[in-house]
């Protein structure tokens, strides 16, 4: 039967979705350019309740932190410079951090 079908496995893998947690850096990626990225709001743009999307994550072996660390690693990485940089051209780290919507902890306390 596979000779007679050469190729329709390639076929089916190409025309098959898009794996959950490509799905989720896809919607984080779009996310990290307008609102703060949370669990709730990017189970929103796939259509999930946030437990769903924690589960499946889970049956995947990942979870949402590493994939939106991952999201924002590539994010500022394409902020970054090319090797061929001057001091003067070097974006500031509040834009990078602005870009990539990073949010720490306050220390302070103010919040």
């Amino acid at each position: 039967m596979a000779a007679l079908l050469p190729g329709l496995d390639q076929q089916l893998d190409a025309a098959a979705p898009q794996a959950l947690d490509q799905q989720v850096k896809s919607v984080l990626a779009q996310m990290m350019h307008g609102e703060r990225p949370s669990i709730e709001a990017t189970a929103r743009h796939l259509c999930l309740s946030p437990r769903t999307l924690q589960r499946r994550l889970t049956e995947m072996h990942t979870s949402y932190q590493p994939i939106l660390d991952e999201v924002r690693l590539d994010v500022a990485q394409s902020c970054w410079p090319t090797p061929r940089w001057t001091p003067e051209k070097l974006p500031s780290i509040s834009a990078l951090k602005r870009s990539i919507l990073f949010s720490a902890p306050s220390t302070s306390g103010s919040g």
